[in-house]
């Protein structure tokens, strides 16, 4: 699912072998605007494996070839949706490469004008229906049906839909680029694993028609796939958040909710869930949610904090995923790569020191993206701490916590066969999920966010408790009266390090763009910003 933009930078490419039964794409991040030293992967013998490239720590790219001769073109790599699509060489502003159909002679224009592509932030694409040569390192798919991009609207690079066929846009259903490995005999299974590593990391991949056990610790877990709540098909893959706790300094809290239907998405960069978990969330890291610029503000040191969430799925008997709270902050800086002016960060937070640079906490509350078919979604901030194996063919998910940079050898576990089960799975025997068709109001007509905040011990989350303390904590409002109203009011840390469980409003304005990857508030101040 696609909600969000990104901005391209120089990206390097890796080359690897060619094996039977599985295809391996590794990503690798820019060095330049990394920052950071960065160590090739090496490939296993058992897979193809061409690059995954991650721009910007936010979205993940496969670098792909289509036509004939063969064009070049990035591709953002998506769970979230079905189609594979590029845009034309007309459409401006585009980051991952174009394709130029008058340049294959392999090109077949079979469903002009069909084609669109419409998102959740308001972005989308048109043009027509195709079939061409579709290549990921040495292994092609022949006559691949994809779309190319003749007009857009805050596009900038194609998509490569992984999902289900029930998910394409088109009233017509065709196979998908998974279906056509399988039938081409290029994969023995409609299915695939994904390993994106940590924030920090240079590289992951995502391997076609196989597991890797090196990539993960303990046992997959097999669960379920859920149907839509929106369409009751299988057309996403949602799977039963049934748990979450918080671990911090001062203990572990369990959040108390029914157990929900939450989609696995690479294609969205941050992580949806209900107000009341994205509160405490907030209350831990010490964020303050910033209404001209659409998120969470906090300051990089909270990436210290010693704590972690841990989200529960298919009830009792189910797997659980621990995440580190610094996987959920992301450093935000120019877009040259070099960190914001101070000045900037005491803008947002007058009691930061001079060495405090500003980041934004990776998760939001479904209320502020207003009405329509989204739900909730678990994306890259909690899928970089989770090996996921994703079987169209069986509705299931295998799923074990990640090995972050793995250096062990590659261990790459084809599917025996079509409509094999997961390999080295065990499945889970798990509770019904019961939820709506057609949506709660949670999901389909909130437009107000409100958290109450309990700053737990670390230095950003008493720093944050400090400074309301102070009454000068950026747009905080204390001891609340009604959604988004209140005075008065203070907390104040206790002598144990850990402030008192003050009531703390931070209203959320309604937001049809789903996040902003550029604040636009910035350039208004001179600064081109990316997230990094």
């Amino acid at each position: 699912m696609h909600l969000a933009s990104s901005l391209v930078a120089g990206l390097s490419v890796l080359s690897f072998a060619v094996a039977t039964g599985t295809v391996q794409l590794e990503f690798k991040r820019n060095e330049e605007l990394a920052r950071r030293s960065i160590q090739k992967r090496q490939s296993n013998s058992n897979g193809i494996s061409t690059t995954l490239q991650l721009f910007n720590t936010k979205l993940y790219f496969i670098e792909v070839a289509i036509g004939t001769p063969p064009q070049t073109v990035k591709l953002q790599l998506d769970t979230g949706s079905s189609e594979v699509f590029a845009l034309a060489p007309n459409v401006t502003g585009i980051d991952g490469g174009s394709f130029d159909p008058t340049k294959s002679s392999t090109f077949d224009d079979i469903l002009p004008g069909n084609f669109s592509s419409v998102y959740a932030d308001g972005s989308g694409v048109t043009g027509d229906y195709f079939t061409d040569q579709f290549s990921v390192a040495d292994v092609t798919v022949n006559n691949l049906r994809m779309g190319i991009g003749y007009t857009g609207k805050n596009i900038t690079n194609g998509i490569m839909g992984v999902s289900y066929e029930l998910g394409e846009e088109n009233s017509v259903k065709y196979p998908t680029v998974i279906e056509e490995l399988a039938s081409q005999n290029l994969i023995a299974s409609t299915a695939y694993s994904v390993w994106l590593n940590d924030l920090e990391a240079a590289s992951g991949s995502i391997l076609f028609g196989g597991i890797d056990t090196s990539k993960y610790n303990g046992s997959l877990a097999n669960i379920a796939v859920y149907r839509s709540q929106f369409s009751g098909l299988f057309d996403t893959f949602g799977v039963q958040l049934s748990s979450l706790s918080v671990t911090s300094p001062s203990g572990t809290t369990d959040i108390e909710f029914d157990p929900i239907n939450v989609i696995l998405d690479t294609g969205t960069t941050s992580t949806v869930l209900p107000d009341e978990i994205v509160s405490q969330l907030y209350s831990i890291t010490g964020a303050i949610w910033n209404s001209e610029f659409q998120l969470a503000a906090v300051l990089c040191s909270a990436r210290s904090i010693e704590g972690s969430f841990t989200f529960g799925f298919a009830g009792p008997n189910g797997p659980s995923i621990s995440i580190p709270i610094s996987q959920f902050i992301i450093p935000i800086a120019n877009a040259n790569g070099t960190d914001l002016p101070a000045s900037l960060t005491l803008n947002f937070f007058p009691h930061a020191s001079p060495t405090d640079t500003l980041c934004k906490v990776d998760a939001m509350p479904r209320s502020i993206l207003g009405q329509g078919p989204v739900g909730y979604l678990l994306g890259d901030s909690f899928l970089r701490s989770a090996y996921v194996v994703f079987d169209l063919a069986n509705n299931r998910i295998g799923i074990a916590p990640t090995v972050f940079n793995s250096s062990a050898p590659a261990n790459v576990v084809p599917f025996a066969s079509s409509g094999a089960p997961i390999p080295s799975a065990s499945t889970v025997s798990e509770p019904s999920l019961t939820y709506s068709l057609t949506g709660t109001a949670a999901e389909t007509s909130q437009t107000t966010f409100t958290q109450t905040a309990v700053f737990f011990s670390g230095s950003a989350g008493q720093a944050f408790a400090s400074a309301v303390a102070a009454g000068e904590a950026g747009d905080i409002a204390t001891t609340v009266s009604g959604p988004g109203t209140g005075t008065g009011g203070t907390a104040s840390p206790t002598s144990s390090g850990k402030s008192s469980a003050a009531a703390v409003v931070r209203p959320f304005a309604l937001n049809y763009l789903f996040i902003a990857e550029v604040l636009t508030g910035l350039f208004a101040m001179g600064f081109a910003v990316v997230l990094l």
